[in-house]
């Protein structure tokens, strides 16, 4: 299925409130399955995904998000083995599954911290050497969010995104890219800017330096990088930016090369990768 990438982006927000009148069409769960079989991304990293039902048909599980979920008893499960760039990897795979969703009116919303995690990894049948870094839950949005939803939203400013300002800047930290500036560059960088990422942090800031753009992460949830969700948010922003990219004929490719980012780094910020214009 080809769709409106901008228009899914834009749509698109973290549904924790389902209808749970309305169980996922045969037919959508089967489109989504597919997707889910997509799992290629810029690191190689070993992903895999799996729908893990509330009452599956082999066994049941006590899938649950502390409340925060509520309506669904479906989610859409996944796994990345460890490994460099695992979680940026595991990200961008997964954010994929979340757009196309989101074009065919499926509501989803990425869960970590709200995991209850011994029930959906034994769901998940983890491997040796795997973690479960996030789940999608997925569903019908219902009309009406519960308090509780609301209440979050309003807590971590959901629906707003830091100024450009903030987080793009040309040569070095410091000097803010402009629009003009970007010029072929500036809807990617755009769709990038309006990305979900984990209590709507924003980690994400690119330095342009000529024909490459070096994605850095402002770390702020976590100290240690094996645990950092915000390197998940980091692959999500890199599917933003390369499929928009692509679709407005930019082709470049992307490489792990920190010396290349050739300026002091800002307190807290920590490379992850280079985007480099073909």
């Amino acid at each position: 299925m080809t769709y409106d990438l901008e228009r899914s982006v834009r749509a698109r927000r973290s549904v924790r409130t389902y209808d749970e009148e309305r169980p996922l069409l045969s037919a959508e769960r089967a489109a989504l399955r597919e997707q889910a079989a997509v799992t290629d991304n810029p690191f190689g990293a070993a992903v895999r995904f799996r729908f893990l039902d509330h009452a599956g048909a082999e066994r049941d599980y006590d899938l649950h998000c502390k409340g925060v979920v509520v309506g669904t008893e479906t989610y859409l499960g996944g796994a990345v083995e460890t490994g460099p760039m695992a979680l940026e990897g595991f990200g961008y795979a997964m954010e994929r599954i979340a757009l196309f969703a989101a074009a065919r009116g499926i509501g989803s919303c990425w869960i970590a911290g709200t995991l209850e995690r011994p029930e959906f990894e034994k769901a998940m049948a983890l491997r040796p050497g795997e973690v479960m870094p996030a789940v999608l839950s997925v569903g019908y949005a219902a009309d009406k969010p519960t308090l509780k939803e609301r209440a979050m939203r309003k807590a971590i400013r959901a629906d707003s995104r830091l100024a450009w300002e903030e987080l793009f800047f040309d040569g070095a930290p410091g000097t803010p890219l402009t629009r003009e500036r970007a010029g072929r560059y500036a809807r990617a960088l755009e769709l990038l800017r309006l990305g979900p990422s984990a209590v709507n942090k924003q980690p994400w800031r690119v330095v342009r330096d000529g024909n490459a753009f070096h994605f850095l992460e402002r770390r702020s949830l976590s100290k240690n990088p094996e645990d950092d969700v915000q390197r998940m948010d980091m692959g999500i922003a890199m599917f933003h930016f390369e499929a928009a990219a692509r679709e407005d004929g930019l082709s470049g490719r992307w490489s792990v090369t920190p010396e290349a980012a050739d300026f002091p780094l800002p307190e807290k910020w920590v490379y992850t990768a280079t985007w480099t214009e073909d």
